[in-house]
This record gives C-alpha cells, sequence and structure tokens, in this order.
C-alpha cells in the first residue's frame, strides 16, 4: 500500500508512542516522488524523523506537480 507522508506519519507516532513487537512498515511515503505536503516526517537514511510541531507537523499543502507537462 502506498500512503503518504500525513499516513505514516500517523502510523510513527503510533509506533513512537506504544511500541510493537510487529515489524513497521514505514517506508511507502519514501517512494513518492514528491509530497503532497509541507512539513510532516522526514526520512534520514532508513530512519523516519518525526517533526517536532504539533500534531504531525503538515503546516500546510504543497504546490501541485504534474509530471510530463510544461
Amino acid at each position: 500500500m502506498m500512503e503518504s507522508q500525513v499516513g505514516i506519519g500517523a502510523a510513527a507516532s503510533l509506533v513512537a508512542a506504544y511500541g510493537t513487537t510487529a515489524v513497521a512498515d514505514l517506508d511507502a511515503a519514501w517512494w513518492l516522488a514528491w509530497s503532497p505536503v509541507q512539513g510532516g516526517i522526514r526520512y534520514e537514511g532508513a530512519t523516519v524523523v518525526l517533526p517536532e510541531a504539533p500534531g504531525l507537523g503538515i503546516s500546510g499543502l504543497a504546490e501541485a506537480k504534474v509530471q510530463g507537462r510544461g
């Protein structure tokens, strides 16, 4: 399944708060060509870094990008 930074940020926050004995699959957003939002999680190598901002750390929507046009 392909989640954006919004879905992965919510899942990563739950895993960080409650832990898990299962493998947490949090790499889907890493494969996206661009993020639909400003702010939120970021990746440092294979590590998901949660934002310091409140909530999911999302500050707005990213500008629409259309591949193959222009």
